[in-house]
């Protein structure tokens, strides 16, 4: 509609016969204050997981793994420590890739069944996440490490998106025993992304186990080529 200074019409229309029909508070408005949002104002979900099903990386909820660093040298993104409605959260911009990584104290996840991981971010319109296991040497580059990425393409944005993924999802993730790089990708295509939450976790339906890590506002990148990634900010 190029033209909007007289309208004088207002058509409602369906493709079929509609027996009943109420309509209430029909009006236009403008956006003050700040339009659109560009960063949270609301916590991401309280995780409700039972502690002894949760192996956390970053959680108020529960008690943490040793986590080397948020952001490796070789990540292209800033990260930022902040806070959201009370909550500490790790704030990534400019995302490309960034890692995270426990290479001190690998993981052991083959007990569990999801990863999951609660993301906002007002603009991405696609999200990876890769899990890269060192093997059974447990060191990088031994010869034996396994990695996979799932990707997410034009996900919801300016809202917690809460991500519970089957483990198996990750396919060629053949060994879990010592898990320590956690990839977060947003091919640059995220200004402001946040992450709240982020772990493993087992599907107790089929008595399975839960490792949970939690995060806020952070990036992944891997020491591997095969991730690409384009140019905006995200927030975890």
């Amino acid at each position: 509609m190029v033209n909007r200074k007289n309208l004088a019409q207002l058509v409602l229309s369906s493709n079929d016969i509609i027996h009943n029909v109420y309509v209430d508070n029909v009006y236009f408005y403008k956006k003050t204050g700040g339009g659109t949002v560009t960063e949270p104002t609301e916590a991401a979900p309280t995780p409700s997981l039972n502690a002894d099903d949760v192996i956390s990386l970053f959680s108020d909820g529960y008690t943490n793994v040793t986590v080397d660093t948020w952001r490796t040298d070789w990540s292209s993104a800033t990260l930022e420590a902040v806070t959201v409605a009370g909550n500490p959260t790790k704030k990534y911009s400019d995302l490309d890739f960034v890692g995270i990584e426990t290479l001190a104290n690998p993981i052991d996840v083959t007990g569990m069944t999801h990863f999951h991981i609660d993301v906002w971010s007002a603009d991405f319109t696609f999200f990876g996440i890769k899990l890269v296991d060192f093997g059974a040497d447990g060191a990088y580059d031994g010869g034996d490490d396994v990695e996979h990425q799932v990707n997410f393409n034009t996900p919801q944005q300016g809202e917690w998106i809460n991500y519970d993924i089957p483990l198996n999802d990750f396919t060629n993730l053949t060994t879990k025993e010592h898990m320590a790089q956690y990839i977060l990708v947003g091919e640059r295509q995220v200004r402001i992304p946040s992450i709240s939450t982020i772990y493993t976790f087992i599907n107790k339906k089929n008595k399975s186990k839960i490792f949970k890590y939690e995060l806020s506002h952070f990036n992944f990148h891997s020491k591997y080529p095969v991730i690409h990634c384009t140019n905006r900010s995200l927030e975890l």
